[in-house]
Parts: structure tokens; sequence; C-alpha cells
């Protein structure tokens, strides 16, 4: 039996005896194959600081400059996840507006990027910036910028004239439409939400977040009593075999660049 791989999670400053190629330097440095090194390398694993900012590193055979601080991650526990299901719902030249399935990551994280929904549209149009986030266990639509000037365009406006509306099954029944204003991490954070039916213990929830704070819906609903169904983190006695019971279910806005309106929902829903 092979030993196991451990957590790689390590940062070195590039030396005057060190090797110069990237993918040398790290497997002398990590004691990994360099077959296993340039893997991590394309799916996103390793890191340099260059020029104040810190970037991927995927080349194998880049030149390190003596001084630069160089980082390299790898977890064998992480499997890249399948991205047969991401589609693009609309776009123009500037941005578009994609589906992400529950289990895609919307972007990387140390340990790589390859499976994230960013990653697949930079492949697609070398540039991508999302405007907004989903988490890992939520599907439903994302707002992806194509250059810094449409992510600058969007995010003008994401807070206060982009209306961002998801569905929701939650656990027990809610009698009544209702609004949670309630700070989250210190932020001000508001969620309106809306009955749709009740039966067997759990509420069908259309929910319209006014903020965009990091687990909101999750986080408010639990705050109410009424987790969503499947939340690995928040509630208790709101497991479910299907997964989490929540959808970005529809983005509606103005278009920074034309003017016109737009309303794109997701081709998943829970009802």
């Amino acid at each position: 039996m092979k030993p196991k791989q451990p957590i790689l999670n390590k940062k070195w400053t590039v030396s005057e005896s060190d090797p110069r190629i990237a993918c040398d330097f790290f497997s002398l440095k990590s004691e990994l194959s360099k077959v296993l090194v340039k893997k991590i390398m394309t799916n996103g694993g390793a890191w340099v600081h260059q020029k104040g900012k810190r970037i991927r590193l995927r080349k194998a055979k880049r030149e390190l400059k003596v001084g630069q601080k160089v980082e390299l991650f790898y977890n064998p526990a992480i499997k890249v996840p399948k991205t047969d299901g991401i589609q693009c719902l609309f776009e123009t030249r500037s941005y578009g507006i994609w589906f992400k399935p529950a289990g895609v990551l919307t972007q990387g994280t140390n340990f790589g990027d390859e499976g994230s929904i960013l990653r697949h549209v930079e492949r697609v149009k070398k540039e991508a910036h999302p405007v907004n986030r989903l988490d890992l266990e939520t599907s439903g639509v994302l707002c992806i910028a194509y250059n810094s000037k449409a992510h600058a365009a969007f995010s003008k406006i994401w807070s206060t004239k982009v209306r961002k509306y998801y569905q929701a099954i939650v656990l027990g029944t809610v009698k009544e439409d209702g609004e949670i204003d309630e700070p989250i991490d210190g932020k001000q954070a508001k969620t309106l939400f809306k009955v749709i039916e009740s039966e067997n213990n759990m509420t069908k929830l259309e929910v319209e977040i006014l903020t965009g704070r990091k687990h909101q819906v999750r986080i408010h609903l639990n705050s109410i009593n009424h987790p969503v169904m499947g939340d690995p983190k928040y509630g208790r006695g709101n497991k479910n075999e299907d997964g989490l019971k929540l959808i970005a279910r529809c983005l509606e806005f103005k278009d920074p660049f034309d003017n016109s309106q737009k309303k794109i929902i997701s081709p998943e829903k829970l009802f």
C-alpha cells in the first residue's frame, strides 16, 4: 500500500543556490515528483509574488528570480468537480450571466481553481472577474465581467440597482411573509421573503436579498429558526440527502452599457 501524500502548504523565497525553473524548484523543495508538481501548477496550486501582487503560477518552465516569494499548495483529498453543468445564459462583449451548478466553486482556493466556474470562463474569454459569488453548495445565476471596465460598472450598481432573487425550502412552517434586517459580521444585511407553500414541516420561500453578505440567505433564515434544508453549516434538524435546497434563481438589472432592462432566470428551480 502506497503511503498517503501529505497536505502541502509551503512558502519559500528563491535563493542564489536554488533551481530557477519553477517546476524544478518546487519539485526539489517539496520532494514531490515533477509530474505531480506540473499537475499542481496546471490546477492552480502554485503561486508567485510579483510587482506587489500574488498570482497563480501555471507555467512549469517559468524562470524564477532570486528573492522572489513563491508558494505551493497540495491536498490529495481534493477532487476536481465536473463542470459540464456550467452554462452561459446571456452575454455581451463585456459580461455574461452564467449558471453555476451546486458543487462547483465560484472561484478557486489556494489549492487551485481547476473546476471552478471562473477558470471555466477564463478559458473561453481569457479574462473573467466575478461580480457576485455563490456558495459551493448553492446553484444559480452569476454575473461575470469580461474586463475590468465591466467589473467596475457592475460593482457600482450591484448593491442598490440589481435585484437578486432566490428560491429556498426551509425547515418548519413559515406562516407569513417577512423581512429580516440583522447585521452580518457587523455589516448591514437585509432579506425579504415570501411564503409560497408549507407542507410536511417544510416551507417553500421566494427570497430577495437587498444586500450581499456572505451566506446571507442561510444565516438570516436560520436566525428566525427556519434553516435552509440540507444546509451543512447552519441549523439543526435540517439534514437533507438531496443537498442544499437553495437556488439563486433570478437577476434583474438595467444594463450599465446600453440601459436595456435584463431579467435572467436560472434553468434550475426548486418549485
